[in-house]
């Protein structure tokens, strides 16, 4: 779950009551969901119209419950946790969200024209009062036509509105991985979910098979509950932290922090991390130090130190996926950047320059990142801790450590002042 001062960074104090239905929305849609698939398990659909007419004048609420009627006020609510989902996530890609947003509402729009539950019910009255076969005959053609018209897949038809719907929850999961708003789990969840709702139409051209239609409509119930449950607990979360201030911490406020981030193959680069964060906060400055692929937000920190290795020509990928996943941040921050280099000779100037050749075509990749300070440090190697087939490439290479601590603490203490006038 994401901690609190993920929420500061992308909530917006205006749309509070949106963010508060919205999460009331999806939950209601998680129970409806989850009620529709408990009750067609008790009570299985009817497959002819007169066996819907029976069941109506029978049990009223059933036939109600049968022909769909809970998803009349589920894609009502949809409208609101879509509305929502779009003022959350259209920092993000606004493109894809107007996208999403135009689908749901079309979606939503055909399907409340073409399903109503209380047509069928009236049809049924209508049938148990004829008196004469022709009357009957009439409203029963009347009721396969209304039943036709719903295109639910469960008679045959395509059901436009959920697939529209169902495009719009897929681009809506897709988008959440750029936003720091929803969890990865939550994006995850949601592709899964409909994706699998858009595989049942492929499964309708395919097999009428019920057994295949169980094993993905039974998934793809479950994942959309889960899906709608997470998303409407997050949406509370964002309205309960509208326009409230990061709480304070000791040595000064949140914002006024200094992240040293770092990735490391096997502990020397964290090492190196930990030498510089404890450096900086002799200084004065107040530091947290984290593994690049845990952090969420750069929202509370003013200044960023990155640190990570050169290994087999290319800077660390946690590293580069860093720099990609944190671009809007960074642009907006001081950054100052160091690399575990050579591990061999400290006075081999040939594999110095060619470590800083490989870092400097590494972050040529990222013509927007300007570091305020870019160091490279020697490194240290172990065979020991190097797994296969590298262990068997190292041949006898002696381990060595040639990582200069005084160096590196000097290029902390010189980096501390201008970290220290950065802007909070």
């Amino acid at each position: 779950m994401m901690d609190q001062v993920n929420n500061a960074d992308t909530a917006d104090s205006t749309y509070k009551s949106l963010y508060k239905l919205g999460g009331a929305a999806a939950l209601i849609v998680a129970v409806l969901t989850l009620s529709e698939v408990i009750g067609l398990a008790f009570y299985p659909q009817p497959g002819t119209v007169s066996g819907w007419f029976t069941l109506f004048q029978r049990n009223k609420l059933i036939g109600l419950l049968d022909f769909w009627g809970l998803e009349v006020p589920m894609y009502v609510m949809f409208i609101i946790v879509f509305l929502a989902l779009y003022v959350v996530l259209r920092k993000a890609n606004q493109g894809l969200m107007v996208i999403a947003l135009t689908f749901a509402l079309l979606g939503i729009g055909i399907f409340l024209a073409t399903n109503n539950p209380f047509a069928m019910l009236s049809l049924s009255n209508q049938y148990a009062a004829a008196t004469t076969d022709a009357e009957r005959s009439t409203f029963l053609a009347a009721g396969q036509a209304l039943l036709a018209n719903t295109n639910q897949r469960a008679v045959g038809g395509f059901n436009m509105g959920l697939f529209l719907v169902s495009v719009a929850g897929l681009i809506v999961s897709s988008v959440m991985f750029q936003s720091k708003s929803f969890s990865r789990l939550t994006a995850y969840v949601g592709i899964l979910a409909y994706a699998l709702s858009l595989a049942d139409y492929l499964r309708q051209a395919l097999t009428t098979s019920a057994i295949v239609a169980l094993l993905v409509i039974l998934p793809n119930a479950l994942f959309l509950v889960i899906w709608f449950v997470l998303v409407g607990w997050r949406l509370y979360q964002l309205r309960r932290l509208e326009g409230k201030t990061l709480p304070k911490q000791p040595g000064g406020n949140m914002s006024a922090s200094v992240l040293v981030a770092y990735a490391t193959r096997y502990g020397s680069t964290q090492e190196v991390a930990e030498a510089v964060a404890a450096t900086l906060r002799e200084c004065g400055l107040e530091v947290d130090i984290q593994p690049m692929r845990k952090v969420r937000t750069l929202a509370r920190y003013r200044a960023v130190v990155l640190g990570a290795p050169l290994f087999m020509f290319h800077w660390h990928k946690d590293a580069l996926g860093f720099l990609s996943r944190h671009r809007r941040e960074l642009v907006e921050r001081p950054v100052a950047v160091f690399a575990l280099g050579p591990v061999h000779d400290p006075h081999d100037e040939k594999e110095w320059e060619d470590s800083r050749s490989q870092l400097d075509k590494e972050l040529a990749k990222h013509p927007w990142f300007k570091p305020i300070a870019l160091e490279m440090f020697g490194g240290k190697y172990d065979p020991a801790k190097l797994g296969f087939p590298l262990n068997k490439m190292a041949g006898k290479e002696p381990a060595s450590d040639i990582r200069d601590w005084t160096a590196i603490r000097a290029w902390a203490t010189s980096l501390a002042p201008r970290l220290q006038s950065a802007p909070s």
